[in-house]
């Protein structure tokens, strides 16, 4: 099993939802399981200056965010994606998109 960043957020008004404990572990219990609302992917674009590198940095990944987000779990498989991804790749270009590319083989 890997390990995972577990946050404990609180939510209210001002905020969609806060951090208010982090850690590192393997698995969650059961009893945290129900607890979670959603997945989260987070750019600091502090250490990025231009849009391109933004873009760069955060796809494809953005879309395999997507795919852990939105596919049940018993049907998630990476090969699928992969090729999945592959059609993306001319949609980003299409939308003038910048992405990491993967070495060619």
């Amino acid at each position: 099993m890997k390990l995972i960043w577990v946050c404990w957020a609180t939510a209210n008004k001002a905020h969609s939802g806060t951090c208010t404990r982090t850690h590192l572990r393997r698995g969650l219990l059961k009893n945290e399981q129900q607890l979670i609302l959603g997945i989260q992917a987070a750019m600091w674009t502090h250490v990025t200056r231009h849009l391109k590198d933004i873009q760069v940095a955060i796809f494809p990944r953005l879309l395999a965010v997507a795919e852990q987000g939105w596919a049940v779990r018993e049907r998630r498989n990476y090969n699928d994606f992969s090729q999945r991804l592959q059609g993306q790749f001319k949609r980003l270009d299409n939308l003038g998109i910048s992405y990491w590319k993967p070495p060619q083989k």
